[in-house]
């Protein structure tokens, strides 16, 4: 996660599929603007990037195949 180039800790990253069992998962990135959701299910998700002062900002049709590690670098704006 980034904002004006700058690693964002605290972000809320929400993903969100029917192949889920539940409505969603969450995570929060670290010091390092980092994050791990994992295992997930092959399917299509919706991510959300939230933070308070910060827009947010949704991904769809993410999709997770057998194998495949996604790995997605998004910038919030003020």
């Amino acid at each position: 996660m980034r904002g004006s180039g700058l690693a964002l800790p605290g972000v809320t990253v929400t993903a969100m599929s029917p192949a889920l069992q539940v409505p969603s998962v969450t995570a929060v990135t670290d010091e390092r603007g980092e994050y791990r959701i994992t295992p997930l299910p092959i399917g299509v998700y919706s991510i959300e990037y939230t933070l308070s002062g910060l827009t947010t900002v949704k991904r769809d049709e993410v999709r997770l195949t057998v194998g495949f590690t996604a790995k997605l670098d998004i910038s919030l704006k003020v």
